[in-house]
């Protein structure tokens, strides 16, 4: 059987959901194809940390496109809320970033000298800190305060996002494992899933860290590969 769409996405995580609702929202027909169950993996095993400066160690590449996506959030949580009634939980809490000696701290005013015209940024002694986060230990001598990092709820994002793109015109189908592209010479028309074909005039490939299994269908190298991982909620 085949069907017919404008964007066939393959995988149904956190970034093939985004992909089809934006899509959707632009009257593009897309669909997600999901071999398991949408955000069963990696996307909802996140920890949901919005800190594009907590987790960057240098101003790389990253840190533009990160902090982008902070301010991106907040739209998209709303936007989200009202298609799908989901809310993803966003709250923006701040980051206490805490140095137990002055090996840690000096990494901290490093970090704050180029860190500092990004975000709101706080250079706090120890009692500050203290104050700040009274569970803090005694031994904390600095900390830097963040206020604008965030958080949200990954699972409930992804649920979010998909029930949203569907809201707005995208189809969203589950336990489909894609094992083929449909290609016209050098050109992609659409996937494979045992009998069952798409049509696309583009296949987006989001399966995460199982992409580089199908990198290898087009004859590329994808270094990207699954790793074991555990989080409690």
């Amino acid at each position: 059987m085949e069907r017919a769409a404008d964007v066939a996405i393959v995988g149904g995580g956190v970034i093939g959901c985004a992909v089809a609702y934006e899509l959707a929202r632009r009257g593009v027909r897309a669909v997600v194809l999901e071999r398991g169950r949408v955000g069963a993996e990696a996307s909802s095993a996140s920890a949901g940390m919005l800190a594009p400066l907590t987790e960057a160690s240098s101003l790389g590449p990253l840190v533009g496109p990160a902090l982008a996506a902070l301010e991106r959030h907040r739209e998209l949580a709303e936007a989200v809320r009202e298609d799908a009634g989901i809310d993803v939980e966003l709250r923006e809490t701040g980051i206490l970033r805490a140095a137990f000696d002055e090996a840690e701290a000096a990494d901290l005013r490093e970090r704050l000298a180029w860190q500092g015209g990004l975000l709101p940024l706080y250079w706090l002694d120890g009692p500050a800190a203290r104050a700040e986060e009274p569970a803090l230990s005694p031994e904390v001598t600095a900390a830097v305060l963040s206020p604008r990092e965030a958080q949200l709820n990954p699972g409930r994002l992804v649920e979010a996002l998909a029930a949203a793109a569907v809201h707005r015109g995208a189809t969203v189908e589950e336990g489909v494992e894609v094992d083929g592209l449909l290609t016209q010479g050098h050109r992609v028309t659409g996937v494979r899933a045992g009998s069952r074909t798409w049509a696309a005039g583009t296949v987006v490939l989001a399966a995460g860290s199982w992409s580089g299994l199908y990198g290898s269908w087009l004859g590329l190298r994808l270094p990207v590969r699954p790793v074991k991982g555990q989080i409690l909620a």
